[in-house]
């Protein structure tokens, strides 16, 4: 039974905290991750106070997606940048400028961005471009990812469904 008692933030008090545009929301382990235009921030279930983990204003990015991977690590993909924080660590790696990201899924410790110019592999803190989907994609901007266990990635296009094997 949900009641307004139990709401957290009023609208306009998250909108004061967050900005405006798109947020992400992922729990886990007991904590509310949430991904704003201005930073990432968390909140204990049990302890409903709303604690910034990365504060920037010249971010300004849309946070395209949140994921947990199999070493419990978290992934914050922007419009940007991807972020993964690594035993309480968060390092930061750009995007290419070309690209606008829309999705993004992590499989083991590989994480696979989808965008307007196709997939993107992120493995070893590199970033490149995966030639065996994207040379066969007829069209190139991949709007959503999901994966079946570790060895098959699937894609959706405007021009239909695609999957990969991963092995």
């Amino acid at each position: 039974d949900l009641q307004d008692s139990s709401r957290i933030w009023s609208t306009q008090e998250f909108r004061g905290k967050a900005g405006s545009g798109k947020t992400q929301m992922m729990a886990f382990n007991n904590t509310v991750w949430i991904g704003t235009r201005v930073g990432l921030c968390s909140m204990e279930v049990n302890n409903p106070v709303f604690r910034w983990v990365i504060q920037d204003q010249s971010l300004a990015h849309e946070t395209v997606q949140l994921r947990i991977d199999s070493l419990n690590q978290i992934w914050w993909l922007t419009k940007k940048f991807s972020s993964i924080n690594r035993s309480g660590i968060w390092e930061e790696h750009r995007l290419p400028n070309t690209i606008t990201p829309s999705d993004l899924v992590v499989v083991n410790d590989t994480a696979y961005i989808a965008s307007d110019f196709g997939v993107f592999r992120f493995n070893n803190n590199e970033i490149e471009p995966i030639k065996e989907i994207n040379d066969n994609l007829r069209h190139k901007y991949v709007t959503c990812l999901t994966t079946e266990g570790d060895h098959t990635l699937w894609l959706g296009t405007g021009a239909g469904v695609y999957s990969y094997s991963l092995k």
